[in-house]
């Protein structure tokens, strides 16, 4: 996977709900950057039931950002690099938070992980999205 980001920033999708297929992520990331510009993000997606959403305390939601950010900052801890990287919890759809943000940081490289491990199941549809419309390459971790 060496050299995919051209240099430019690299950009982990990590899911906090599946630890460690999120250590995991975040370690390629880490080697692939090789002590460069490498960004951590976790997006709190709307779920199947957005008519849910005006109905949570907005307290709620941002306790789980919060909680979010530290799980983030303890999972870039577990990584060996010279700088920390930058951390993003974002909110919202998780493919358009995705690219938002990739086209902010200018990233060349995208890894997120694949959740469905079975062959009758193509990519989510979170990961089409990326893959589809990224600006830069793409890298589904299993």
């Amino acid at each position: 996977m060496s050299g995919l980001s051209d240099g430019k920033a690299i950009l982990a999708l990590v899911d906090l709900s599946h630890p460690e297929a999120a250590r995991h992520l975040a370690k390629l990331a880490a080697a692939e950057a090789k002590g460069g510009d490498l960004h951590l993000a976790y997006v709190m997606a709307y779920g199947h039931q957005s008519y849910v959403q005006a109905f949570i305390p907005a307290e709620a939601v941002q306790q789980a950002a919060e909680q979010a950010h530290r799980d983030l900052e303890t999972l870039a801890g577990e990584l060996d690099l010279s700088e920390p990287p930058s951390l993003h919890v974002l909110r919202g759809g998780v493919g358009d938070q995705a690219l938002l943000l990739a086209k902010q940081i200018d990233a060349g490289l995208i890894l997120l992980n694949a959740k469905r491990n079975d062959a009758h199941h193509g990519l989510g549809p979170h990961a089409a999205q990326i893959m589809r419309y990224a600006p830069c390459s793409v890298a589904v971790v299993r």
